[in-house]
């Protein structure tokens, strides 16, 4: 789902949404169950870098993913939250299993995040 606040989502930025960031997460929809993008103006008409696309991933029984990137325009935004939702994602699936492969190790995989 995208959401626009204080930004006008076009049906070619919200395709560019859910083209980038479907993508950029597609390698664990089995675990990813729900994703919302949040496209805001931070700053109004003042103009500047304050385009923020902040992307939410939920998974069921565990933590909320968020990363948030911030330019001068929208694809841009959508474009740099697509690669940190992929990286952060890609983290969290690996503490995962490490954590399911040696059950001990968990509190350690926690600690050093």
């Amino acid at each position: 789902m995208v959401h626009g606040h204080g930004v006008d989502v076009s049906e070619a930025l919200r395709l560019h949404c859910e083209r980038r960031i479907g993508f950029a997460v597609r390698r664990f929809q089995e675990r990813v169950d729900r994703i919302d993008v949040h496209l805001t103006d931070l700053n109004g008409p003042k103009g500047g870098e304050d385009l923020e696309c902040r992307v939410v991933a939920r998974a069921p029984g565990e933590e909320t993913i968020v990363v948030r990137a911030v330019t001068s325009d929208a694809y841009a935004s959508v474009d740099r939250a697509a690669a940190k939702i992929s990286s952060a994602t890609a983290r969290r699936v690996g503490r995962l299993q490490v954590a399911r492969r040696a059950p001990w190790l968990e509190a350690w995989v926690g600690a050093t995040t």
